[in-house]
């Protein structure tokens, strides 16, 4: 019996709630539009870390760490870009 109860469950699906729940043409769809499209690219947090070293920072030993360092760190997925002094960005 309690299995009869159970049975609507089986195929169930669960997630949480995003921007695709909002009512297309409500103000907060139309604010979340507005501001996706004029100001792009506002998804993240920048954070400063500051990394203290033994020594003189510049010498090779404390740029290869600092290298080793930023490496593990833009390789986590949540990352999306990383400027320290030894990969500075190019333009």
């Amino acid at each position: 019996m309690l299995t009869g109860f159970g049975s609507p469950f089986l195929h169930a699906s669960f997630s949480t709630a995003d921007e695709n729940v909002l009512p297309p043409g409500s103000s907060s769809a139309l604010v979340l539009n507005h501001l996706t499209h004029d100001f792009p690219n506002q998804d993240s947090t920048e954070i400063d870390i500051v990394i203290r070293t033994r020594g003189n920072a510049t010498s090779a030993a404390n740029l290869a760490a600092l290298a080793a360092y930023t490496g593990h760190v833009e390789a986590l997925s949540s990352i999306s870009s990383i400027e320290s002094l030894v990969n500075v960005a190019l333009v």
